[in-house]
């Protein structure tokens, strides 16, 4: 679905599709069965997940949902356990060292698992839950610039995930001469990083293939990224390099509306790719993928 997301009622069109049956959908369903399947401790861990979804702002009580699946013979401490494995994996949130969690805050992703629990739990039809996310988005329009910048990094995400060792031409792609191999990655998720004697940075995007690792950067922004953004993501790369180790080191910036000519100059003398919104579309239609939202 390719459309000029210019009022309100495109952007409900494309988000409901996203979240029902687009490639978000595709991509974030992919990775939660990948995780009910590796943690799916006692064989509860899709249900407890589940019951976990159900809250909104306020702690979750494992008490409470280890009552609820009492059919299941489910203790608290079964339900503690799981919902430890569940926020390691990134999908609720952990406080308090382990003993208090909470349910993401992210709301597109939020949104996500309100329509998963819809349809793979409680059987509604995905025509049911396109048509209440369209008009919750009536209610709901400062969803627009979220929805964007996410799926623009998801879109980049599920991109890095098709990389087979293709090697394509530099110049065209990533401002680099020559060919640039894409390494067909082991993993591809977001990352925070921290050095006892730094500051914690956030990761976009980390890709790894023994011996590459891929540092990403994603902006979707109103205006071209200059040279103290720049600056800041070379600073969080460093720091990565430190934690996460490759050989064969790649840092490439994403900006769909650009960059200054100071902030380019930097960038190709400092040995980066970096693409712009075009670039990146090019890549998208070369694995045959649809373009950014724009």
């Amino acid at each position: 679905m390719n459309e000029f997301l210019d009022d309100i009622d495109s952007v409900n069109r494309v988000i409901a599709y996203e979240l029902t049956e687009g490639a978000i959908w595709s991509e974030l369903y992919r990775q939660l069965n990948y995780y009910f399947n590796t943690i799916n401790e006692f064989g509860i861990t899709k249900n407890i997940f589940y019951f976990a979804t159900r809250y909104q702002d306020e702690k979750i009580d494992p008490k409470k949902i280890a009552s609820s699946m009492s059919h299941w013979d489910v203790d608290e401490r079964q339900v503690r356990d799981v919902l430890l494995s569940l926020s390691r994996a990134d999908l609720i949130e952990e406080k308090v060292a382990g003993t208090e969690f909470y349910n993401i805050k992210d709301p597109i992703l939020r949104e996500f698992t309100d329509t998963w629990a819809r349809v793979d739990v409680e059987n509604s039809t995905w025509e049911e839950a396109a048509t209440e996310l369209r008009e919750k988005y009536r209610r709901l329009s400062g969803k627009y610039a979220d929805f964007k910048g996410y799926a623009t990094e998801l879109m980049i995400k599920f991109l890095m995930m098709q990389f087979s060792r293709h090697t394509i031409d530099g110049e065209s792609f990533f401002n680099r001469k020559g060919n640039v191999l894409l390494p067909k990655f082991v993993w591809v998720d977001s990352r925070a990083v921290k050095l006892p004697d730094t500051r914690e940075y956030q990761i976009d995007i980390v890709a790894k293939e023994v011996p590459n690792l891929w540092l990403v950067e994603v902006k979707n922004t109103q205006q071209p990224i200059g040279l103290e953004q720049v600056k800041h993501f070379e600073s969080a790369c460093k720091v990565a390099e430190e934690v996460i180790r490759g050989e064969i080191i790649t840092r490439w910036y994403i900006s769909t509306c650009g960059f200054t000519q100071e902030s380019e100059r930097y960038l190709a003398e400092n040995g980066f790719i970096y693409s712009n919104r075009e670039q990146v579309n090019q890549l998208l239609r070369y694995f045959g993928l649809r373009e950014l939202p724009v």
